[in-house]
């Protein structure tokens, strides 16, 4: 039995129509900030303004506890990372020109434990090299799956947020 071509139609485009459903960008707030371009996560707002609202008091003693966080080994940025992130023009440009202007930051909320970013936030230059949708999306979703080990964590059971920030020079 012959299927008509329209019932084939139909078909592959539900077939292109579910695939690109279920490939959907991670949703990215773009922020023009003078000299910076900055890109943050759907949630980076709500939970910054969370990190922003926790009591002076759990504040201070992160604080006075010199509290830090690096990354977990295996986990981070690293050379190797971006440049299998961004295209190889946008790599080679910022390896070619090293310097202050061409710095780039990522801030991470995460949570007391230190497995869970919470959401994080890209900060580059504007008018330096433009980033494609795709570059600015693998280095938040990669971001996002990145882990930390604290030191000097407050001693408690204190659940808390806290933010890092990290500057990159290629």
């Amino acid at each position: 039995m012959k299927i008509p071509f329209c019932t084939n139609l139909v078909s592959f485009l539900v077939l292109i129509y579910s695939q690109s459903f279920n490939a959907q960008e991670t949703p990215i707030e773009t922020i023009s900030d003078g000299a910076y371009t900055i890109f943050n996560t759907s949630n980076h707002n709500q939970m910054f303004n969370q990190f922003s609202d926790q009591p002076y008091s759990l504040m201070r003693m992160i604080s006075d506890s010199n509290t830090d966080t690096k990354y977990k080994s295996g986990s981070g940025f690293n050379l190797s990372s971006f440049q299998q992130t961004f295209t190889s023009s946008t790599f080679n440009f910022l390896r070619n020109n090293r310097s202050r202007q061409s710095r780039f930051s990522i801030t991470y909320i995460i949570d007391q434990i230190g497995n869970t970013v919470l959401s994080c936030s890209l900060r580059f230059p504007t008018n330096l090299v433009s980033l494609s949708s795709s570059e600015v999306e693998a280095i938040l979703t990669a971001a996002m799956n990145h882990s930390f080990h604290y030191i000097n964590k407050p001693i408690g059971d204190a659940s808390f947020l806290f933010k890092k920030k990290f500057y990159y020079i290629l």
